[in-house]
């Protein structure tokens, strides 16, 4: 199964609450999101290093989303917390596969691997925070 790991689907949780354009401390995040304050603080920590989050020091300090929403892709999210995106080791570059001499699937792979990037690419955080149109009520 391809699966992303459970930081990275916190790391959209963090970011949605960034979302609304205000900064907020460490502990306000880990409240607004429900998550232990050790682990918003790591999730933080690699978005500021991706720079995707901002922050600052001090006893007005806090955290803040860099970009607007509609401009910070998935993909971003996902490489600042699982590193490049690649769906198999011989996507990721020379000398990743020791069976890449022998396979001859690495073309087929390497169209599907960019193919599914470009999606995430194209995907940004505000379509993944919005909500869509809600089910209708049933009237009675």
């Amino acid at each position: 199964m391809f699966r992303l790991g459970r930081m990275t689907e916190y790391a959209v949780r963090v970011l949605g609450a960034l979302s609304v354009d205000e900064q907020f401390s460490a502990k306000q995040l880990a409240e607004a999101v429900q998550l232990e304050l050790p682990t918003v603080s790591k999730i933080l920590k690699q978005l500021v290093r991706a720079e995707l989050v901002s922050s600052t020091r001090g006893a007005h300090g806090g955290y803040r989303l860099m970009h607007a929403p509609e401009q910070v892709s998935i993909a971003q999210v996902i490489t600042a917390m699982e590193g490049p995106l690649a769906l198999t080791e011989c996507v990721m570059g020379q000398g990743q596969c020791v069976q890449s001499a022998a396979c001859g699937l690495k073309p087929n792979w390497t169209r599907l691997s960019r193919a599914v990037e470009q999606t995430l690419q194209a995907f940004t955080l505000a379509e993944m925070l919005d909500k869509g149109p809600q089910p209708a009520q049933n009237a009675r």
